[in-house]
Parts: C-alpha cells; structure tokens; sequence
C-alpha cells in the first residue's frame, strides 16, 4: 500500500491531501488499524492558529504514544515568552526521543492553518524528525511547506484524489469487513457510481447496517447513496463531530454545544459549519435529514 511507503527511514513527510468526500480520515484511520500502528492524533481547526495553544494540544496527543513528554515543551510558554518554533521543535523531538518506539503523528484538517510559526514549527519536526517518528498530514490543499524539494530527494509520499480511490477489490474487502457482502455485479456497478469514493462506500455500509441477506442487498441498491450520489457524498464525521450531531439533533444551541464539549463558541460553529459541509447540507434541518437517511442519527 502506498501509506506503507511512509514508514521507510528516507521519508520525512507523508501528505494526503484532497476535497472534502474523498475519504482522507477513512484512508488513514483504516491504514493505521490494519498496520496495527501508534499514533498520535490532532485535529485542527481555525482556533488552534496560535502557536502556544497548537502546542499545548500537540503536547496532549502525544501523551498516548510518549506518556509524561512535553512538560519543558509546554514550559517554554511562560506569561509574555514568544519561544522561537525552532527552539520549541528541537525542545519537543528531545522530549519524545526518551523513547525508540515508532509512531505515527497526524495533523487532521491542516488547511486550516495560516500561522507562519506554525508552519515553522512543522517544517522543522519535518526535517529533524528522528526514523520512528512518522509525520502524516491531512489537507484539503497543499501547505506552504518544502513539498518540492522532499518530493526532488524523494522524502514525500503524497496520496491525491485519485490515489484514495478503491478498485473493485479493494471495495469488497472494505463492505465484507462492513458485514456487507455483495456479488460482484453490484460492488462494479457502486465503485461506478461512487467513482471509487470510499465515502460513499461507507454510505452503503451505514444504510446497511443490521440488515442482511437480500435486504442488505436491497439496502445497497436503494440506499440514500442513491439520493446523495448526485449532490455532495459526506465524508466521515470524526468522533468529535458525531458529538457535535447528536447535540445538534437535540436541538442544542451553538452555545449549548459549546458548554456541553467545553470549548469556545467560535469551534463549537467551526464544527457545526464543518458538519453541514460534509453532509452538503445548508441547514440544520437538511443536515439532522440527511444524516438519519445515511444511518449516522
């Protein structure tokens, strides 16, 4: 598999990057379960454009695969301190160097990053990472990071669209293991009409769920993939985002979404905003809809 291209010593960068419903999460977080890999995991939104507050979340996901690192990381951030990204980066790879296990570091929804220290920050865990450190970004457009020159000495594995795309046989085994098991005819004719997303493989998945034998069948054939296949397919909402639908088809407020998770008003929009774009809707309503017809409420 070409992900497995990024765990060789010689690369420093694995990127997949692609629009919204080409299933970049389900990619990876399958690559990853069936590679049995540590990782850890960051999820990024436009609040975490603040290099002290980027870290402090870093520090935290890292604690899964380098429990108790980070503490001379995060203490360069004292009241008023503006540590150089360098400085913090040599300070970080120190910290989680105690230890040679490998592991996999994914920054999730990095287009969503414009400040320059944080770019400097990742252009340096790039490029002094030690070999068990492996470095995965996804992003719905290249970031201003070496890519050219990674990709000239061949240290870049980049996964676009049309790499995130599954055969006919990759989509058997991804429904199989779904408890979906469908003839071959009608796995073409999906991979046809998915173009290969896996998004919309897991549509047919969801909508399947718990029926079997012909009504699994039937599902697949009839399935609001049908209806969805011709607006937006939605990718899959991340756990952070399933919370923030099963408040939302509570009829909680923005604000009471943002208590409830216990973060800022402006993320607790930046994900409601994230959960109508991948399920290409315009409304609330249209949203809570589309997902009960897909099986995700």
């Amino acid at each position: 598999m070409a992900l497995d291209r990024g765990l060789q010593d010689s690369t420093q960068l694995t990127i997949l990057s692609a629009p919204p419903g080409y299933g970049k999460t389900a990619a990876l977080v399958g690559w990853l379960a069936s590679r049995g890999l540590a990782h850890a995991w960051l999820s990024l939104d436009p609040a975490d454009n603040d290099l002290a507050r980027f870290v402090r979340y870093l520090v935290a996901a890292l604690q899964p695969v380098r429990p108790g690192s980070g503490g001379a990381t995060a203490g360069l951030f004292g009241p008023g301190a503006s540590p150089d990204p360098d400085l913090v980066g040599a300070t970080l790879l120190e910290e989680v160097s105690g230890g040679d296990d490998p592991f996999v570091l994914v920054l999730d929804d990095y287009h969503v990053i414009a400040a320059d220290s944080i770019h400097r920050l990742v252009r340096f865990l790039i490029e002094h990472a030690p070999p068990f450190a492996h470095l995965v970004l996804l992003t719905r457009e290249d970031p201003p990071l070496p890519l050219a020159r990674l990709r000239a000495h061949g240290r870049l594995v980049e996964l676009r669209a049309d790499d995130l795309r599954c055969t006919a046989d990759e989509a058997s085994v991804y429904l199989d293991a779904s408890g979906l098991s469908l003839e071959p005819e009608l796995v073409d004719r999906l991979v046809a009409r998915t173009e290969g997303w896996i998004a919309g493989l897991q549509l047919v998945a969801a909508v399947a769920d718990g029926a079997t034998g012909r009504s699994a069948t039937a599902a697949a054939r009839g399935s609001g993939l049908r209806e969805d296949a011709d607006g937006q397919l939605v990718e899959a909402l991340t756990p952070r985002e399933l919370d923030v639908l099963r408040l939302m088809a509570q009829g909680a407020s923005n604000a009471d979404i943002a208590a409830s998770l216990t973060v800022s008003l402006g993320t607790a929009k930046w994900h409601v905003g994230h959960v109508l774009a991948k399920l290409g809707a315009t409304s609330r309503t249209q949203a809570l809809v589309r997902a009960q017809r897909v099986g995700l409420a």
